[in-house]
């Protein structure tokens, strides 16, 4: 059995670990374990990179900046980026959307 072939099997599972576990024994898939749990950290990683909000600015944002910022879309703030080729204002990364309220991003809707 190789690997496409478990990963068809496992879709088909619920997450149930005591089932993987036999399947991997009754199919003798210990070798593939490393690949499996490489996998899996992967899936988790870009999980949680996704989940992340960070927020761009050209300078250093003081922490009663980010609380106000944090309070007023209703977000947490967990990465501070400074990004020399922003003129001013931020931008927020978050799951769902970009919130651009840079100085170029602003000049550009009064035009």
């Amino acid at each position: 059995m190789d690997i496409q072939k478990l990963i068809i099997i496992l879709s088909d599972l619920s997450p149930n670990t005591e089932q993987i576990r036999k399947l991997i024994v009754k199919y003798n898939l210990l070798y593939l374990l490393p690949s499996i749990q490489s996998g899996v950290d992967k899936l988790i990683n870009k999980e949680q990179a996704t989940n992340e909000n960070r927020i761009l600015s050209p300078y250093n944002l003081n922490p009663e900046v980010i609380s106000k910022i944090e309070e007023k879309y209703k977000i947490k703030i967990s990465k501070i980026e400074t990004k020399n080729d922003l003129i001013g204002g931020y931008k927020i990364y978050t799951k769902k959307e970009v919130i651009d309220n840079t100085l170029s991003s602003i000049i550009k809707r009064i035009k």
